[in-house]
């Protein structure tokens, strides 16, 4: 498990609280041989600060490498799904959790993994399985 600061992007997912683990399946086409952002997880406190968290690479892709890393941006949101707000924390800094795929050289095709989030300061636990179109 790594450390991770979530936050915002305009591209950024947002995460709702949830008492159990919620599941997605989010599908994205890349392009060969290119490393390519496939997601952005995000979530804050009610005082738009940026909530920390665990992130797990529960299964890994058959045909490629998954990496995450946290890196500073600014909250673009127009609502505040956690509490109710439209727009509380649109232009504050916060930190986001960008997740990339890298297939391997020569590679196309679909290829696999599975990413769980968990951020306890705002009761975030999400479990995503990801299909990577790699044309």
């Amino acid at each position: 498990m790594k450390p991770l600061l979530a936050a915002a992007t305009a591209t950024t997912a947002m995460l709702s609280a949830c008492s159990a683990a919620e599941a997605f399946s989010i599908t994205k086409t890349v392009p060969a041989g290119q490393t390519t952002t496939v997601y952005t997880y995000t979530s804050r406190t009610h005082r738009c600060e940026s909530a920390s968290g665990t992130v797990t690479l529960v299964v890994k892709p058959q045909h490629g490498q998954v990496t995450y890393r946290s890196m500073p941006t600014t909250f673009t949101g127009t609502r505040d799904d956690n509490f109710g707000s439209p727009g509380r924390c649109h232009g504050k800094p916060t930190m986001a959790f960008v997740i990339t795929y890298t297939p391997v050289p020569g590679f196309r095709g679909v290829d696999h993994f599975t990413i769980e989030v968990r951020m306890p300061t705002t009761g975030v636990h999400r479990l995503d399985g990801y299909a990577v179109i790699v044309e």
